[in-house]
C-alpha cells in the first residue's frame, strides 16, 4: 500500500530574496572531472564543490571559499600572517618555544630562525648566537642564509653539523648591538 503523497502549500505570499551563486557554483564545480577552471580571467582549481578554491597568480597561491559569492582580492578579507619572537629576536613557534632548525648546529651552536625576512619573501634568515649571546648570521660569499637553505645543507650531511661546508661563514648582526 503506497502512502499518499502530502501536498505542500505556501501560505506565505512574501517573496524570499534570490541567494546568490556561490564560487562553486559559479564555476560549475560538481565533482572531480576538471580541477581546472578559467573564470574572471583568471586560474582557478578545486578539488570539488565542498572544497576551497585556489586561484593562481603571479605572486601568490589565492584560497577563496567555496559557499560564498566570489570577490576580488582587493575587495575580500585577507589573513593577517603574525610573528611572535622573544627578546633576542628569535621566531617563537605554536607552543612559545623558541623555534630552531632541528638538528643542525655551526661551531656547536644551534641554529635559530630569526625575525628578519629576506626581501620580498617569507623565508626568514638564520642566526646562531655566540657566548655573548650576540646573533650571528650565517653567510655564504656575503649572502644570508634562510631557513629553506639551512634545511637542505642539514639534510645533506650526516650529523647536521654546518661547519663541515667550507664556504659558510658568519657575520655579526650589528643592528641588534
Amino acid at each position: 500500500m503506497k502512502k499518499p503523497k502530502k501536498k505542500t502549500t505556501s501560505k506565505s505570499n512574501a517573496q524570499s530574496s534570490p541567494r546568490e551563486r556561490s564560487f562553486a557554483e559559479e564555476l560549475g564545480v560538481v565533482d572531480l572531472g576538471d580541477p581546472i577552471l578559467a573564470s574572471h580571467g583568471r586560474i582557478f582549481s578545486v578539488a570539488g564543490p565542498d572544497h576551497p578554491v585556489a586561484e593562481f597568480t603571479d605572486e601568490f597561491l589565492v584560497m577563496h571559499p567555496s559557499d560564498r559569492p566570489y570577490q576580488a582580492e582587493d575587495k575580500s578579507p585577507s589573513e593577517d600572517i603574525v610573528f611572535r619572537m622573544d627578546e633576542r629576536g628569535v621566531i617563537l613557534n605554536e607552543i612559545g618555544e623558541p623555534k630552531k632548525i632541528p638538528g643542525a648546529k655551526f661551531n656547536n651552536h644551534e641554529i635559530f630562525v630569526y625575525y628578519k625576512l629576506r626581501p620580498a619573501s617569507l623565508f626568514h634568515y638564520v642566526v646562531f648566537f655566540d657566548e655573548e649571546r650576540r646573533p650571528n648570521f650565517l653567510t655564504v660569499k656575503g649572502h644570508r642564509l634562510t631557513t629553506e637553505l639551512v634545511y637542505k645543507l642539514r639534510n645533506m650531511t650526516h650529523n647536521g653539523d654546518l661547519t663541515y661546508y667550507p664556504d659558510i661563514n658568519f657575520e655579526l648582526d650589528t643592528e641588534a648591538i
